[in-house]
C-alpha cells in the first residue's frame, strides 16, 4: 500500500514500479487515498491500470475521533494515577 496524495511521492512509486519491471495489475501493491483528496491523481492511476483503494473520509473521521477517545482516555487515566501517587 502507497498511501500518498503527493504527486511528486506517486510519481516516484511508480518510476520505480517502473524501473523495476512491475506490472501494475499484476503486483500486490495499491495506491491508497481519501475520497476528495487529490482525487485527479487518483483517476489517473486508475485510468493507467494502477490499483487504487479510495477511503472515504467519512470512515477516516469516525476512526480519528475513536484514536482521539482512546488517547484522551488514556492521557487521563495516567494522569489520575500521577495524582494519587503524589
Amino acid at each position: 500500500m502507497i498511501a500518498t496524495h503527493n504527486q511528486k511521492s506517486i510519481e516516484r512509486a511508480v518510476s520505480l514500479m517502473h524501473e523495476l519491471d512491475v506490472e501494475p495489475q499484476q503486483s500486490g501493491i495499491y495506491f491508497g487515498q481519501l475520497l476528495g483528496m487529490a482525487d485527479h491523481l487518483t483517476f489517473i492511476l486508475g485510468r493507467n491500470g494502477y490499483r487504487v483503494s479510495i477511503l472515504q473520509l467519512a470512515w477516516f473521521t469516525f476512526f480519528l475521533l475513536g484514536l482521539l477517545r482512546s488517547v484522551l482516555e488514556t492521557t487521563s487515566l495516567s494522569f489520575w494515577a500521577v495524582m494519587a501517587t503524589g
